[in-house]
């Protein structure tokens, strides 16, 4: 569209005076609906999807790239990679949670092996108040840790 000296409108064509009344009515149809209006989406809706990386209705020389700000292929390969590296994080997290979850497990193994030596303690401070034997910590200590190596 381009406008004359005294101020109206000019189509370079009918079918482009058309293309632009169209878009207009789909604009106002979302609008009237409620919905957001999204020029992208209705101009693909109308005119078309870019063809062999030029934008239909733009003149020559405009390519999809200065439009939409990449080219159809460019971005395909652009979510692929990113796919690819949000794949690559979920694995690297998946390795790490069952790292931890190893972790929690020894974790608990060590809290019932130390209730275990708390009772064999609690066990042969009995016995050994029973028979009056007194044996420093330390050699409780050491025959503990000889126990369990055994074990």
């Amino acid at each position: 569209m381009s406008k004359t000296k005294d101020g109206e409108k000019e189509w370079a064509s009918e079918y482009a005076e058309a293309l632009h009344a169209k878009l207009e009515a789909k604009k106002e149809s979302a609008q009237d609906q409620g919905f957001k209006i999204d020029e992208l989406n209705i101009y693909h809706e109308v005119v078309g999807k870019a063809s062999h990386g030029r934008v239909l209705g733009m003149g020559l020389g405009i390519k999809a790239n200065d439009v939409y700000g990449c080219c159809e292929g460019s971005c395909k390969r652009a979510r692929v990679d990113k796919n690819e590296e949000l794949e690559l994080k979920i694995k690297n997290m998946e390795e790490e949670l069952q790292q931890y979850k190893v972790m929690k497990d020894e974790f608990e193994q060590l809290k019932a092996t130390q209730k275990e030596v708390k009772q064999i303690r609690e066990f042969m401070k009995v016995i050994m108040s029973q028979s009056n034997i007194q044996l420093p910590s330390t050699t409780v200590c050491i025959f503990l840790s000889q126990y369990y190596s055994l074990i």
